[in-house]
């Protein structure tokens, strides 16, 4: 846990960090999905939206992979998933895997 979190959390309970993902992008290519949304959206980097909480990109199993390890290095505790049919549909299969509510 990082010290701003410990000194944030030193009442006895943990600060909520919300990230608000914009995007999610289920495919066999998440490379390529990054460099495709660098080129759509101005100043992304293909390397940066690899890396950024706020987009997910690849399998499931990367997806689920990404939303561990953004928890564990931000200590995220609430993910905010900017509503589309396809976002929602395509984690709903790796939503109880990460003991996550929707709605």
């Amino acid at each position: 846990m990082s010290a701003v979190m410990e000194g944030a959390g030193a009442g006895g309970r943990r600060p909520v960090v919300e990230v608000l993902v914009h995007r999610v992008l289920v495919t066999d290519d998440r490379k390529g999905a990054a460099s495709a949304l660098a080129v759509q959206i101005p100043g992304l980097a293909a390397a940066d939206a690899l890396v950024t909480p706020y987009l997910l990109l690849g399998t499931q199993a990367e997806i689920r992979a990404q939303l561990e390890a953004h928890a564990d290095r931000w200590d995220i505790t609430r993910w905010v998933i900017r509503y589309t049919d396809t976002a929602i549909g395509s984690l709903a299969p790796i939503l109880p895997d990460l003991d996550v509510k929707v709605g």
